[in-house]
This record gives C-alpha cells, structure tokens and sequence, in this order.
C-alpha cells in the first residue's frame, strides 16, 4: 500500500539528516526494581499499524510549517515504510527499512541521500518499534514513574518512562548520557497507537514534531 505524506513542509524535511542532537537533562535514579517491563511496552504497536497524523513542525527561529503525514510498519518483521508525496501526488521520496538495512525506492533531490533516509526512519523506529531485548534495567523513579531502559553496543540508551495511565515519555541518550531525541505520547488503554505524539531534538539545529493523529 502507498504510503501518503503531503509535503508542504520541504524547509523542515531537508533538516532532517540524523544530525546528532543533544540536550542537558539528568538521568533519574531507579529506587525499586519490578518484575514486569509490559507497562513501558504498551505504548508501542504489537501490531502492523498504518496511521495518518496531522504534523506541525518547528525550525527554530525558521517558524513553524505544517503538513500530513502516513506512517506504516510491522513491529514482528521490524519494518518501516515511508513516503513522501507532492499534494498532486508525485512520489518525492519513498524508502524501507527491514531491521537494520535502509532501502531508498524513490527519491528526487532534495531527499536523495541516505542521511536523509535514515534520519527520517530513525525518528519513525524510536516513536513506533519497541527494542526487541530484554532492558538493561527498570523500576520506578522517585516520583513513581515506571522506568525501562535498553543500552545499545554503541552506548546509545533507549529510555522509556510510563508517567500514567495515559502518557509516555520516550528518551534516546548518547552514550555521553545527554538527550538527543525526547518524545512525548499520548496512549490510552483503549487505544491502538499514540493519538498524540510531540518530539523535541536539539544541537545545531533545533526541531519540534507535533503529530495529531487523524486516522
């Protein structure tokens, strides 16, 4: 199935090359081990998902561009699909992940480059695809949020904190333990996938992804 993302937000796709970004935060302690690590990976799809978010983007001092975008993935094959499309619907860019290899099927300047493949992809694996080990660790936070955390060979630490019933916080640390990506979600019980999604990077260039979802 073709994936739709109407485009009227070229100044914020052409950032998007996986940059390292990072922003001070601290690490919260975990007080009290549990037993189970289900709750931090209920925010996360179990199933093959297709969704289609209402997006508004912030560029730093650029100002603010808005667009639709459609999101499609199986967590169990660990694949991602992306597409870019002009409102005519041109195929722009259009590009795959299966586990870890990127598969560019289409892609006209300015998006024909592999950074920008995988900056894009990237950010759609953190939001979307639980780890698939064990955590490194998890527990609860002074304050009660339920904590798990995957450290990476790298050193990268995926972090994903249960603040309630309803909202999620998920944290990718550099393995000098700064932020690079923060994003917040908004999940109900009832509900399949994130309705709200808010995403925050930083470095040399700064961005804000606010993603309504729409269907």
């Amino acid at each position: 199935m073709r994936l739709r993302m109407l485009v009227s937000c070229f100044p914020l796709l052409t950032l998007l090359f996986g940059f390292s970004c990072t922003r001070e935060n601290k690490l919260p302690s975990i007080t009290s081990p549990l037993d189970d690590v289900g709750d931090c990976l209920a925010v996360f799809p179990d199933h093959p998902w297709e969704a289609v978010h209402r997006i508004e983007a912030k560029l730093g001092l650029q100002g603010s561009y808005s667009c639709i975008g459609l999101t499609k993935g199986d967590p169990a094959e660990r694949i991602i699909r992306c597409a870019l499309l002009s409102a005519e619907g041109f195929v722009l860019f259009e590009a795959e992940q299966h586990e870890d290899r990127i598969t560019i099927i289409q892609a006209l300047p300015p998006f024909d480059s592999i950074g920008f493949a995988k900056g894009l992809i990237e950010d759609v694996d953190l939001i979307f695809f639980a780890p698939q080990d064990q955590p490194s660790d998890f527990g609860r936070v002074a304050d009660g949020a339920l904590v798990c955390r995957w450290v990476g060979p790298s050193g990268l630490m995926k972090e994903v904190m249960r603040v309630n019933s309803d909202l999620w916080k998920i944290s990718l640390w550099n393995d000098q333990r700064k932020v690079k990506r923060e994003v917040w979600l908004t999940k109900r019980p009832t509900e399949k996938i994130a309705t709200q999604i808010e995403l925050h990077a930083s470095d040399v260039y700064e961005y804000t992804l606010k993603m309504v979802l729409v269907e």
